[in-house]
């Protein structure tokens, strides 16, 4: 068994239950190297409890490696998101995650990258069935950038999103992942 075969083994995803989990989410957020990446408004329980709260259309999971919370990742059908996914312009049969690690003990030791790579085979391509995989980090964020290019995402285009929600606005580096590219 490889290192990465074992490493792989070690990473669930739980979903999130907001009274057992929003004290972590809480602290990650509250960590500037998370919060520039990752600004979800004000650091306050009602808000962060209901912008993690359950929803219809994204699947939100805490990610665990040997059973501690270890960060965050949520996945959605960009059909879904039909404003969204106008923007972007990725087909609607594209399933997009978005991610945080938020044990800096985990960060910059290649953990971002294998839980991506557990989510595609689990979940993006595994249970969605999905042909195509999409991320959109801020093109600033070159640590991110490189761990989702060593999973297997290429580059595609740099785009202006716009939302009602400020910290949704702002410049995104599309990034893609064929099923096919994958296995």
């Amino acid at each position: 068994m490889s290192d990465t075969d074992s490493r792989l083994e070690r990473i669930a995803f739980r979903p999130v239950e907001i009274e057992r989990d929003l004290p972590h989410l809480l602290r990650w957020l509250a960590d500037l190297d998370v919060r520039r990446w990752y600004d979800e408004g004000e650091l306050t329980e009602a808000n962060i409890g209901a912008r993690f709260a359950p929803e219809a259309t994204t699947r939100k999971y805490i990610i665990e490696i040997d059973g501690q919370g270890i960060g965050y990742i949520q996945v959605y059908r960009l059909a879904d998101e039909e404003e969204y996914r106008r923007q972007v312009d990725v087909s609607p049969e594209a399933v997009a995650m978005d991610l945080l690690i938020g044990e800096t003990e985990f960060r910059g030791k290649g953990w971002g990258t294998e839980v991506l790579r557990a989510c595609l085979e689990r979940l993006v391509f595994g249970e969605m069935e999905a042909p195509l995989a999409m991320i959109a980090p801020d093109p600033e964020n070159a640590r991110a950038v490189r761990s989702y290019e060593k999973a297997g995402f290429r580059p595609v285009k740099k785009v202006y999103v716009t939302d009602d929600d400020p910290g949704n606005t702002g410049w995104e580096l599309v990034m893609l992942l064929e099923r096919e590219e994958f296995f």
